[in-house]
């Protein structure tokens, strides 16, 4: 519970590391510890997914919709600045973090939400995703979902894309 509270911006970060501590009955973990564990599940953002991104750009809306944290967010800006020398909102047209939209995938009402807010048309919107089950709530909003199977890198799915 407190997972989800946290990554829908229902909890603070320091509200999720005194919970987190309380759950594991760890009352001296400091914060700098709880936010490395916690970050150690972030991976690196190939430099290819960000080109193709920047390609579908040239024609298309391109939107992130992500189920994530304050903490994980922070840490992914920063390394994403350091690895890439680039700000990670500058490859997107929009992002929407269900941190800061109160609501998570694979919820309808999530969609819901960033549809109304991006002014997409649903039935032309393409909507990509690793999770079966976020594609199926995508799908219930009226959104084309694409399900990204293990192994498959989205660079791969528009690898022919050629303006």
């Amino acid at each position: 519970k407190i997972f989800y509270e946290f990554q829908t911006g229902a909890v603070s970060s320091d509200e999720f590391r005194a919970r987190l501590r309380e759950l594991l009955n760890n009352k001296v973990a400091t914060d700098s510890q709880i936010d490395d564990a916690w970050m150690a599940m972030i991976a690196d953002i190939p430099f290819s997914r960000i080109k193709v991104i920047q390609e579908l750009r040239k024609q298309f809306k391109v939107y992130l919709f992500s189920n994530t944290n304050e903490i994980h967010v922070k840490k992914l800006h920063d390394e994403f600045r350091a690895g890439h020398n680039m700000d990670f909102y500058s490859v997107f047209d929009k992002i929407y973090y269900s941190h800061e939209i109160h609501d998570a995938k694979p919820a309808v009402s999530s969609y819901l939400k960033v549809i109304a807010d991006s002014g997409v048309t649903p039935g032309e919107t393409l909507f990509v995703d690793d999770l079966m089950e976020n594609i199926e709530g995508a799908e219930k909003a009226g959104l084309k979902g694409f399900w990204l199977p293990p192994g498959m890198d989205i660079a791969e799915v528009f690898a022919d894309y050629d303006n």
